[in-house]
């Protein structure tokens, strides 16, 4: 993981970037990130086949999977308009269907393993949460919500809709992982939702920089020169969410002893 994300960066270094070419830095980087979200598919869906059918966990991983593949299906619409067509897809896209289907079905399989264990943070985590839910939830709305509001028109609302959507579906499903990261606190299973939480974390802060950087026009998509800060961070935190959360799904995967 941290060998995969430090590739990354580098690859964004304005030697090694021009001295490869804008189109093989962005073939590199969405493969990667398509192969790592397709990863994510594969180990959640080891643990789906582990369990019997009736159990809560089986209906859990269930719910986990379908949304990965959602979000896979998303990555390689959006990596096949960019890599092979040419032009960007039409915003909002098929790719934005699948990838706003994905949240909901990663939040119930979320929702299922809170209410499955059967327990609450205590009252310090519990504050805790609400204040990073807050914040975050402030920093939406004042960064991203209340400008694309204001500069919405008739031919561009949806578009704000979507751009407002996906922080609030990164948001809620970071808290929901990091409460079931704090119910597990010291325990085995700790780690791996960790893990998972932070990976949350991390796309949804990328896509409020995403959010930002696109409605101000500041993000860039290939561009000869080099990319600013702002695309850097955008894209490197992307793809480390994805192998954040490969590499907490693996080692669950490993604990249940289904790899």
């Amino acid at each position: 993981m941290v060998v995969a994300v430090g590739v990354i960066s580098l690859l964004y270094v304005k030697p090694i970037y021009q001295m490869a070419g804008p189109q093989t830095i962005l073939w590199v980087y969405d493969l990667t990130v398509v192969l790592s979200a397709l990863a994510g598919v594969g180990l959640s869906f080891l643990l789906w086949r582990s369990f019997s059918r009736g159990e809560v966990l089986k209906r859990i991983w269930g719910s986990l999977t379908l949304g990965l593949l959602l979000w896979t299906i998303g990555e390689v619409i959006w990596s096949y308009g960019q890599l092979l067509v040419g032009d960007h897809l039409p915003y909002p896209s098929l790719a934005d269907i699948a990838w706003l289907a994905g949240y909901i079905a990663v939040a119930v399989g979320l929702l299922l393993r809170y209410r499955s264990l059967q327990m609450t943070p205590s009252n310090g985590w519990r504050r805790a949460v609400v204040w990073v839910f807050v914040t975050l939830a402030t920093v939406i709305v004042a960064i991203v919500a209340v400008p694309i509001i204001a500069t919405s028109g008739p031919v561009s609302f949806l578009e704000g809709m979507v751009n407002i959507l996906y922080p609030i579906g990164d948001l809620a499903v970071a808290i929901g992982a990091l409460l079931i990261a704090l119910m597990l606190i010291g325990g085995a299973l700790s780690v791996p939702w960790g893990l998972v939480a932070a990976g949350c974390f991390c796309v949804a802060v990328s896509d409020l920089l995403y959010a930002f950087a696109v409605w101000h026009g500041a993000y860039q998509v290939a561009p000869v020169g080099g990319i600013n800060l702002l695309t850097f961070v955008v894209n490197v935190l992307y793809a480390a969410s994805y192998l954040i959360t490969d590499t907490g799904l693996y080692m669950q995967a490993r604990l249940q002893r289904v790899i």
